[in-house]
């Protein structure tokens, strides 16, 4: 019987949700993007700041994200710094660039796999 096989490697096996990460330093921001995640069945982890992410990056609880969401105009480091920074120790990772303008400079393209324009709703996001 096949049942009873996958319903105990389902017990066994830890199922995880596809998971993505939320950098901005506007709560409400974060706030948004996580729910309209969430309510499509995804797991988001959210961080305030660059530094909080890379420190994250650095921790032995990392889990790599489908994608992770950067507010590209932050005061202390610009969201292009930190996905320098993150994409060499983690490559091959995408972001999602959120900023005021739809523009992405060429060297960010490949690091990129989406740019949202904010001000944005949650249905311009599920799109």
């Amino acid at each position: 019987m096949v049942f009873p096989l996958v319903l105990f490697l389902a017990l066994i096996v830890e199922w995880r949700r596809p998971l993505f990460h939320v950098i901005d330093d506007q709560e409400d921001v974060r706030d948004i993007i996580s729910d309209a995640l969430n309510d499509c069945g995804y797991l988001t982890l959210s961080f305030a700041s660059s530094r909080e992410y890379l420190d994250y990056v650095n921790s032995l609880k990392f889990e790599r994200p489908i994608a992770v969401f950067v507010d590209i105009t932050r005061s202390v480091m610009s969201g292009y710094e930190m996905m320098n920074i993150v994409s060499s120790l983690v490559p091959s990772i995408k972001f999602v660039v959120m900023a005021d303008r739809s523009d992405i400079p060429s060297e960010y393209i490949k690091m990129t796999c989406m740019c949202l324009k904010k001000l944005f709703f949650q249905t311009n996001l599920l799109k």
